[in-house]
């Protein structure tokens, strides 16, 4: 589902990050954004569900009546047709705000428990897979939520979103009730020629009926042509307010960071002299533990980590 998720931070992870050898200001610049700047209602439950933003895409993108040959090569065709709706210029498509993407949705698991097996892990807790997979497609949805193409109103949708990578995830409560409804609210924090970055915010009411938030995570989104053979043109980010302009920089700012880091890709840029020596030092060292018949340190041995038919026996596959 997702290419690339460059970090998962848990609580305890963040004397980690706050005492690394790197700047606190990049700290700040990479973490800081672990809010949204549209807060969803405090008491309000949405009444959109992720069950309905699914048949929405149905029903605004089209999708294979039946997962045949002739069904499938039908679908192509008229994915095909829809080439010609794309925006030829960046000109022909309007600015767009963050309130524009902003939508909060819901994971009934209270008001629909018929769905709630798909939800439970063999210990009672929610299984953070499952809502993984759900803010991937919410992802999409605010992303979908952005764009707005004159040329294609009255159409099916011609963009295809996919997720170019999952950038953090920060948890803060991974011991989620199975009984109470989880909510997903969510926006557009970036957007370049056809990239969009956002934010979601997870969180489930408390027993006082209050909502804690469990799960932060920003998304980098891609808009595609119907084909997914290239890039789609997005709509510009804007911002209406001072404040909106300051917390649009930020994306700004990490958008920056992650060019900054595939530059230094290990597959597009060799080790320098320094990291060279360290990758030397670590080989040596390694080599006198072998040879000396010792385990390396926090290493195990192959033979120790074999593994036969091992199933996850979920609720649901019981």
């Amino acid at each position: 589902m997702f290419r690339l998720a460059r970090s998962i931070v848990r609580p305890l992870q963040q004397h980690y990050y706050q005492n690394a050898s790197r700047s606190q200001a990049f700290y700040m610049q990479r973490f800081s954004y672990h809010s949204l700047f549209i807060n969803p209602p405090v008491h309000e439950v949405p009444e959109l569900t992720t069950q309905r933003i699914t048949e929405i895409f149905a029903a605004d993108i089209g999708q294979a009546k039946e997962y045949s040959a002739e069904g499938l090569k039908l679908t192509a065709e008229r994915r095909e047709a829809l080439m010609k709706l794309l925006p030829a210029a960046d000109e022909q498509l309007p600015p767009r705000t963050m309130k524009d993407s902003f939508v909060t949705a819901i994971v009934p698991l209270k008001s629909q428990p018929e769905i709630r097996e798909r939800y439970v892990t063999a210990d009672g807790r929610v299984r953070i897979g499952r809502l993984l997979e759900d803010m991937d497609v919410f992802a999409v949805f605010c992303c979908f939520r952005h764009i707005l193409n004159p040329k294609s109103v009255g159409h099916k949708n011609p963009y295809s979103v996919v997720t170019a990578l999952v950038d953090s995830i920060y948890i803060t409560n991974d011991m989620m009730k199975n009984s109470e409804d989880v909510r997903l609210s969510g926006h557009v924090t970036y957007a370049g020629k056809s990239s969009m970055e956002v934010c979601i915010v997870v969180d489930q009411k408390d027993d006082q009926g209050v909502y804690q938030k469990s799960f932060d995570a920003v998304f980098l989104m891609v808009a595609r042509d119907p084909m997914n053979r290239g890039s789609a043109r997005i709509n510009p980010l804007v911002a209406e307010t001072p404040e909106e302009q300051a917390f649009l920089k930020m994306g700004v700012a990490r958008q920056q960071i992650r060019r900054g880091e595939e530059e230094e890709n290990i597959f597009k840029k060799s080790p320098n002299e320094e990291e060279r020596k360290i990758i030397h030092d670590r080989f040596i060292e390694k080599m006198n533990q072998t040879l000396a018949g010792a385990t390396p340190t926090n290493s195990k041995r192959m033979k120790d980590s074999v593994l036969k038919t091992v199933l996850i026996c979920q609720p649901q596959v019981q």
